[in-house]
């Protein structure tokens, strides 16, 4: 067996029940590594919270599936960008949305 260091970028961010601005919106700011750096993830492990407004009518509408395709789209568009990601796992719970991507090589 031969083991091997892994480089895990863990993000998270409250969206405070607010839907992205656009479908353009970036985050690439917030989750890439520096420019200058050349240290470049092999997994990302990405938490949102409040992507909808937490309250009965929100829950109940069925909000929560449309957000998770918005911002599910707009982290991958955010990290792939000069690598590719793969989402292996994503985990939906009511306003909350954990997502597992890993390197494609």
């Amino acid at each position: 067996m031969q083991w091997e260091n892994l480089k895990v970028k863990v993000f998270t961010w409250n969206c405070a029940g607010n839907a992205p601005h656009s479908p353009q919106f970036d985050i690439s700011n917030l989750i890439l590594p520096p420019e200058e750096s050349n240290i470049v993830p092999d997994i990302y492990v990405i938490g949102l919270q409040e992507m909808v407004k937490l309250n009965a009518k929100s829950v109940i509408k069925g909000k929560d599936k449309e957000r998770v395709l918005m911002w599910e789209d707009i982290v991958v568009r955010s990290i792939c960008r000069g690598h590719r990601y793969v989402c292996v796992s994503k985990k939906p719970m009511v306003g909350c949305l954990v997502m597992l991507f890993v390197k494609d090589e």
